[in-house]
């Protein structure tokens, strides 16, 4: 991106998103990759910053899903190996080796 004294335009800025959405879109229809980009400016206004925020923390709840679904299947399917765990409190832990399950 070319700079003036250290300083992005706004235009290079609007270059870059637009680089990397198509690239993210040749990704998701190749690749099956899956993601957005989310991008303001120090100025924006306050009602659109909050709807990008929101946004990305919809995106962060749906992606905490797929782990923990995914998570939830490979300690399913395990076949546990039970390793005792030495812990400060008084309660014995005993967590799976494989799959990281706690008992």
């Amino acid at each position: 991106m070319a700079t003036t004294s250290g300083v992005t335009t706004i235009s290079d800025v609007k270059m870059f998103e637009k680089s990397a959405r198509r690239h993210l879109k040749t990704l998701s229809a190749t690749h099956g990759v899956k993601g957005t980009l989310l991008i303001w400016k120090p100025g924006e206004n306050t009602d659109r910053l909050r709807k990008k925020y929101w946004c990305a923390m919809a995106i962060a709840n749906h992606l905490q899903q797929v782990i923990n679904e995914r998570e939830r299947v490979k300690q399913e399917s395990c076949d546990h190996d039970w390793e005792y765990e030495h812990s400060r409190d008084e309660r014995t832990r005993y967590t799976c080796k494989k799959c990281g399950l706690f008992r």
